[in-house]
């Protein structure tokens, strides 16, 4: 299996020397289109090991498809059988070479479930260790940077002409690629926009070769900090990559429900909320709670990086190992929305019982599996899953308030309360029925003689439970048959 990596570059000398060893850990062999570079980059190319073609033009006309095609033909020469694209200021995490082949070596060559796989292109900015992390444009974007040409008529491939000056964003890949793109958890670090100058000119340059977009405000973002959030990079393992199908974009984890936070305690002074995302559960502790300490403990990458920057204490955490801190350290511990996601709910939760002071409390939020929606569409035979939900595709586990109470039970946690968040989705105002009786139907769903006191659980989104530590210890419940 070999894969060449192309890269289309213009005076990237600053930092394209780690672009190609980063690529070159990946790559078999690296081809580069050089577009009149007038700094050190031809002389970096034709040194570097990995470099097996390199081209110099200097064209009078801008033309970005032109140039890509040209590009392509050079990585076709090598008979490769995946492509990597990469720009001259954009270098791969150092795990990256074991997740790409990881995820390769799923594939069929014979006949491929994914031709391509795309990365996320993390921006950094103002510090080569910084990088924007908000759920917009620069904190979620994702690019098909790695594509094969099994099942591919080579002859085919093309990037195409596009609306913008010079046929810019013309795409990494060929436009009739044919075959669907999977999604993996590759970190592209993107330099270009690192200095505030960097940014400035390139706007300007923008504004030169593509006047009309530039006008529309296309290039706005290259010099607006909006809403802005920056979290600083660390490198990290092949094993702490998640699994494409459990891949969430970044608004995934804004907000919190307020209800969730108004069942703290009074008093509570240390919180850790596990599976804290990108710290925007702790971020409102603290703006209603400003004494209140909040750690975080998160198993997605970029997620926990992002936390470290607003909470007291972050750590990267995987489900079921031990946290660094001490036993009864904290007065909560708040899950919300990843009980679900657990693929052993009862030892994760017996594990985190000994962080939690005797007599403190584990706050959680899980969705109702037994909900009239999701009951309606068992149903009809449907189980589709969803982004979230009682159905999202990340979810391994599935709860009753009753089956809910029983986990907190079995780990050694007395159920305080059980609440519940309305789904806005169900009205059974007028539900027809005498006495406490009464009957419900949804799509082919048919429920009868049930009770009013099933209505609140029925009609829930979400359970929320408080759940305590004795101040006398115990031992946890037997195992589950």
């Amino acid at each position: 299996m070999r894969i060449v990596g192309m890269l289309r570059v213009k005076n990237e000398a600053t930092w394209l020397k780690t672009v190609l060893d980063a690529a070159g850990r990946v790559c078999d062999a690296l081809v580069v289109l050089d577009d009149g570079s007038t700094d050190a980059t031809p002389e970096i190319c034709r040194r570097h090991p990995k470099v097996a073609a390199y081209l110099y033009q200097e064209e009078p006309v801008l033309d970005e498809a032109r140039d890509k095609n040209r590009l392509l033909k050079m990585a076709l020469r090598l008979e490769p059988d995946w492509i990597l694209a990469l720009d001259g200021d954009e270098v791969l995490e150092d795990a990256a070479p074991e997740i790409i082949r990881r995820e390769i070596a799923l594939i069929d060559p014979a006949q491929p479930q994914f031709t391509a796989f795309a990365f996320q292109i993390l921006y950094f900015w103002d510090d080569p260790l910084t990088f924007r992390c908000e759920p917009s444009f620069y904190g979620d974007f994702w690019q098909v940077r790695l594509f094969t040409i099994w099942g591919q008529d080579v002859t085919r491939l093309a990037f195409l002409p596009t609306s913008h000056g010079g046929n810019l964003h013309c795409g990494s890949v060929p436009a009739n690629l044919t075959g669907r793109a999977r999604f993996i958890d590759v970190k592209v670090k993107h330099y270009g926009y690192l200095s505030a100058e960097a940014r400035r000119r390139k706007r300007e340059w923008y504004a030169t070769c593509d006047p009309e977009a530039f006008a529309r405000g296309y290039y706005d973002h290259l010099t607006s900090s909006e809403g802005m959030r920056l979290a600083t990079w660390r490198e990290r393992r092949e094993r702490d990559a998640v699994s494409s199908t459990f891949i969430k974009p970044t608004a995934y984890f804004t907000g919190y429900p307020i209800e969730l936070i108004s069942l703290l305690p009074p008093g509570a002074k240390r919180v850790l909320e596990v599976g804290c995302g990108y710290g925007d559960g702790g971020r409102a502790i603290k703006e209603g709670l400003p004494e209140v300490w909040v750690a975080g403990a998160e198993w997605r990458w970029a997620a926990y990086l992002a936390a470290r920057s607003v909470l007291d204490a972050a750590v990267y955490w995987r489900p079921g190992e031990p946290l660094p801190f001490p036993d009864g350290f904290f007065d909560v511990v708040l899950l919300n929305h990843c009980v679900e996601k657990f693929a052993d709910p009862w030892t994760v939760l017996c594990g985190l019982k000994r962080y939690v002071a005797p007599g403190g409390r584990v706050v959680a939020a899980v969705a109702n599996a037994r909900n009239l929606v999701n009951l309606a569409r068992l149903a009809a035979g449907d189980w589709d899953y969803t982004a979230t939900g009682v159905a999202d595709v990340a979810n391994l586990r599935f709860f009753t308030p009753r089956t809910l109470a029983a986990l907190f039970a079995y780990c050694g946690l007395d159920v305080k309360e059980l609440s519940f968040l309305p789904d806005p989705q169900i009205d059974v105002s007028g539900a027809p029925g005498g006495g406490t009786e009464l009957s419900l139907a949804v799509g082919n769903l048919v429920l009868k003689a049930l009770e009013r006191r099933d209505l609140p659980e029925l009609t829930a989104r979400d359970i929320l439970v408080v759940a305590e530590k004795p101040a006398v210890s115990r031992e946890a419940g037997q195992p589950v048959t």
